[in-house]
């Protein structure tokens, strides 16, 4: 009897031994997985970080989602941007171009156009500190601000938010050409 009753102990022991190294095993698998899913990630984030702004407008503006979830996403991605100065002084004179030959709100319908004129306004504003360029500042904050409420509806192409932006534009220009 005692024989049986040490030959199990035994068994359990082996048993439990057997079972916690299986355990460690399998914790330091999980482990190694979760490097593997943070390598991944970081692969990710280099290629979306190599793609150009233009490649990610065209992304976005092709997705399945309505106007105002292609303004989030392209919102998110204008913050997280890191603009060149020669970026900023080309994307100033775009803004400033389209605005001016009357452009910027006459084609709704092209997603593209619209974010890349929402994504080239909010990068030129979120650029300069305040107290810094305030007229373009101004001009691109405004720019942005009909831009996205006329793109997404909540506004008019002739309500008076609007025009009370317009006009604030036209005051950043007059300031600027001084």
């Amino acid at each position: 009897m005692k024989k049986t009753l040490l030959a199990i102990g035994i068994f359990f022991a082996i048993f439990f031994i057997v079972v916690f190294i299986a355990l460690i095993v399998d914790i330091s698998n999980d482990d190694n997985q979760s490097a593997n899913i943070s390598v991944k990630g970081d692969v990710t984030e280099d290629k979306e970080s190599s793609i150009s702004w233009e490649d990610k407008i065209k992304e976005i503006a092709l997705l399945d989602l309505g106007p105002n979830d292609k303004f989030n996403e392209v919102s998110l991605f204008a913050k997280d941007y890191s603009p060149t100065k020669k970026e900023i002084a080309n994307f100033e004179e775009y803004i400033l171009a389209q605005y001016k030959e009357g452009k910027y709100l006459k084609d709704l319908s092209n997603h593209e156009y619209m974010l890349g004129n929402i994504f080239k306004s909010q990068v030129v504003d979120e650029y300069y500190e305040p107290g810094d360029n305030d007229s373009i500042k101004s001009f691109a904050f405004d720019f942005w601000q009909n831009s996205k409420y006329v793109y997404r509806g909540v506004d008019k192409i002739d309500s008076e938010a609007t025009l009370a932006n317009e006009r604030q534009m036209d005051k950043a220009i007059s300031k600027m050409n001084n």
